[in-house]
């Protein structure tokens, strides 16, 4: 457990879960529509 908390903290790794969650929303997104 105190392993995942520095890489949560890490800018770059944040900035990558929120460009795949961008990424998911989107095709989510064009899945329903």
């Amino acid at each position: 457990m105190k392993i995942i908390f520095p890489i949560l903290s890490n800018p770059v790794f944040r900035r990558t879960v929120k460009l795949l969650l961008c990424l998911l929303w989107i095709g989510y997104s064009q899945g329903t529509t």
